[in-house]
């Protein structure tokens, strides 16, 4: 028994290295892509090529925790990385003007949400010298000022529509499909414990473990890969024949 569960643990490690192989194949064509077309030159640009490294970061911190057997975590990475080339996408289908206002808009809304956090922070200084969160408020409203004619980004469930409107899948993927790793709940804790001939164990995790993370990983990659691509022109036809062989996927679309 224990040689049988020995080859499946080493089953599981070898397509989690094929995933996180395929992973650094892709980006590196974006990578190769962007220093062939230059320094940035729009406010896409701005947005686009710092977010390479950062999502590449986030899949393989999410790859090495799926090849620990830490699915809830892994899975929790895996949501920003589709809220991020979600409103990317949501701001690409515009085009020409519309994109540059809804960038607009995405940047006022993060600095809104950043004067709130440090609005909390000093709400919790009370009796403390403040001095330098209140330096630091003012910079950010002057920043809130310069946008006064900008609207914030819509709520993400119009986001996910907007951006893929033909394709529920993808938006249930993406917004759904990860709440019980980013929102740890009583549903979270079922899907952890085991109960077999009168024993309960509290696994820690998914009792399911790592089963399709692989394609969770696979997909997200792609979504982002294949935005970025459109966007640019690039031809991506190779890596959707490798991410459909590596899913058996016919739409390059999977979402479990």
């Amino acid at each position: 028994m224990r040689h049988l569960w020995n080859a499946v643990e080493k089953a599981e490690e070898n397509r989690m290295v094929r995933t996180e192989e395929a992973i650094k194949k892709w980006f590196t064509r974006i990578v190769d892509g962007l220093e062939a077309y230059g320094p940035p030159q729009t406010a896409v640009d701005r947005v686009i090529m710092p977010s390479v490294s950062v999502v590449e970061n986030y899949l393989m911190s999410a790859c090495l925790l799926a090849g620990l057997g830490r699915s809830l975590p892994a899975k929790a990475l895996l949501r920003p990385v589709g809220e991020f080339t979600a409103t990317v996408k949501y701001c690409l289908v515009g085009g020409g003007s519309e994109t540059i206002e809804r960038i607009q808009r995405w940047q006022k809304s993060s600095w809104k949400k950043y004067k709130e956090y440090l609005e909390g922070i000093r709400t919790a200084c009370q009796g403390h010298d403040c001095t330098h969160i209140d330096a630091r408020i003012e910079e950010v409203e002057k920043e809130l000022g310069q946008m006064d004619k900008f609207k914030e980004l819509p709520k993400f469930k119009q986001i996910l529509e907007s951006g893929f409107s033909q394709d529920h899948a993808i938006r249930m993927g993406i917004y759904a499909q990860h709440l019980a790793a980013t929102h740890i709940d009583i549903l979270t804790l079922a899907q952890t414990v085991t109960e077999e001939a009168g024993t309960t164990e509290f696994a820690g995790d998914l009792v399911e473990g790592s089963l399709e993370m692989e394609a969770d990983l696979l997909s997200q990659a792609y979504l982002y890969v294949e935005t970025v691509s459109k966007h640019y022109g690039w031809d991506y036809a190779e890596t959707l024949s490798e991410y459909k062989v590596l899913t058996h996927s016919n739409d390059g679309k999977v979402t479990n």
